[in-house]
């Protein structure tokens, strides 16, 4: 029988902004007895700070080089780069467009990190709801371009519906 693996979202590790660091957060989950972490985007970025390249892209490589470094060093896998977000139900062209480049970035970092999953989140506040449109067909279409960018990166789209969002708030 397989044996079931655990695993803890890095922000639930403490914040980044706390100074929390993504190695602590690593060597934490290890500690504690985890077998993964999913990776949130919030603490790739704070570890990125401490890189001197010149660009966020270059630094937040720099950050997922060193934490696949890091992950492979304790033995956890990391399964899922979260949240992408504030794109599922984009309604414009050029945000669309724009969105979908800093996709690629994430999906370049997933390959970095060796994370099989890019985890999206339905559209959250604070994104203004004129911008989004709850259109299904949009949404489904804007998913599916997502996916076929995604695929390029052997990479699975996971999709998170939080109760919180703006297409369901309950």
């Amino acid at each position: 029988m397989t044996s079931i693996k655990v695993a803890i979202a890095s922000n639930s590790l403490g914040k980044s902004a706390s100074g929390h660091t993504l190695h602590n957060k690593l060597e934490s989950a290890k500690l504690h007895g985890f077998d993964g972490v999913e990776v949130a985007i919030e603490c790739l970025e704070g570890h990125a700070i401490s890189f001197p390249q010149p660009s966020r892209a270059s630094r937040l490589r720099a950050a997922a080089a060193y934490v696949d470094r890091k992950a492979q060093e304790l033995s956890l896998a990391l399964i899922a780069l979260n949240p992408f977000g504030a794109y599922d139900g984009l309604a414009d062209s050029a945000e669309i467009e724009s969105r979908l480049e800093e996709a690629e970035l994430w999906c370049d970092l997933c390959r970095l990190m060796r994370i099989p999953v890019l985890q999206i989140t339905s559209c959250l506040y604070p994104i203004n709801p004129v911008k989004i449109t709850p259109e299904v067909t949009t949404m489904a279409s804007n998913m599916k371009r997502l996916g076929l960018l995604a695929q390029k990166y052997d990479l699975q789209v996971g999709y998170e519906a939080p109760a919180w969002g703006i297409h369901l708030n309950t």
